[in-house]
């Protein structure tokens, strides 16, 4: 009875997993939308067109990921329990994990893909969907009310949920989310930290508290939550960003070389990230050099040049870790005014 009537679209170039996907659903009595879109634009008009309750698409389109794609799907489609984005992806990599876990899909799946796997996780998801508890009724409400921005009846909701159960994790994210945005942060801060007691990995608890947290500039805590995201959840390109800035305003630099360890295994980078973990690495190294370990510092110092694609960038970093509080004057210093020491390990600048 819970798929009567639901419908579901696939959007996917790999005529292998296709078929896999539409034989499951089939079974299990879902009804396909028999269109083939053939890129982001085209698969926003069918889905905004025909509103399938489950879409399954690969993680992105060329150089166009899915993210609004699945905003999109969720915005017209807010009863969840009725509804799901799934991720097809050939690509097993840490960097498209985590933007579909902070995409908040249903399910990621990932090759190498067999019948099985597909059919266990989703048997899992649909189960949850068609039996839900009275607990979840009561969050899949909140969640809908949230979304209609009725925020004080939404929290009457959660109230009552909290009333009746033992492990309130996610009521309490929506519930610290609610009152985050009717700004009272330290309400909703508390509310997270109790979410965190009950489930101390709860990822969506630990974003909004390391969100909060950073608007504070309590960066101390928010290292620290930090700490517990990168041990626990694949990490986005932004994620990394943010982590490399907390690890140096805690003067945690042993940090930055595993940063970069980590950074070279993300394929959704940007020039930002690239930035920062250059910016950091020099840091390391120029504390590496007042700390006399000048052969780790001069290791730092090769890999933040190693993380710049731009001969402009580099030759700006290298200056600015060189002159100390000069970048500004020493950027406008020409080649020929750069001289080396007969021995290779300094520089001259000739500039006036």
């Amino acid at each position: 009875k819970y798929f009567q009537n639901k419908t579901f679209l696939i959007v996917d170039p790999n005529k292998l997993i296709r078929p896999l996907v539409k034989k499951l659903m089939l079974e299990y009595g879902a009804i396909p939308i028999e269109q083939s879109p053939t890129g982001i634009k085209d698969t926003l008009k069918v889905v905004t067109e025909h509103k399938p309750n489950f879409v399954f698409t690969p993680f992105e389109f060329g150089k166009h990921s899915v993210i609004d794609l699945i905003s999109h799907h969720k915005e017209i489609l807010p009863e969840r329990l009725d509804a799901g984005y799934f991720i097809l992806s050939e690509d097993n990599s840490m960097s498209a994990a985590a933007l579909a876990l902070e995409a908040d899909v249903d399910a990621f799946l990932s090759a190498p893909f067999t019948l099985q796997t597909i059919q266990e996780t989703l048997n899992e998801i649909f189960l949850k969907k068609s039996r839900p508890t009275p607990f979840d009724l009561q969050l899949s409400k909140a969640s809908l009310l949230i979304k209609q921005n009725q925020l004080d009846e939404a929290l009457k909701v959660i109230d009552e949920a909290l009333e009746e159960n033992n492990n309130p994790a996610q009521a309490l994210f929506l519930k610290g989310t609610i009152l985050k945005e009717k700004n009272l942060r330290s309400e909703a801060i508390e509310q997270f930290e109790k979410g965190l007691k009950a489930n101390s990995q709860h990822f969506k608890c630990l974003n909004s508290l390391l969100e909060l947290r950073l608007d504070n500039r309590d960066y101390s805590d928010a290292y620290e939550l930090s700490r517990v995201l990168i041990e626990n959840f694949p990490i986005s390109a932004q994620r990394l960003s943010i982590l490399i800035k907390l690890s140096i305003a805690n003067e945690k630099y042993d940090d930055i070389l595993n940063y970069a360890k980590l950074y070279s295994k993300i394929d959704y980078s940007d020039e930002f990230t690239t930035k920062s973990l250059a910016a950091g690495l020099v840091l390391s190294a120029k504390n590496l050099f007042q700390a006399g370990d000048n052969e780790e510092a001069i290791k730092n110092a090769l890999k933040a040049i190693d993380r710049f694609v731009i001969a402009r960038n580099q030759a700006y970093f290298k200056l600015a870790f060189f002159c100390g509080n000069r970048p500004c004057n020493l950027g406008r210093v020409k080649v020929p005014e750069i001289l080396r020491f007969p021995n290779d390990d300094e520089f001259l600048f000739n500039h006036i």
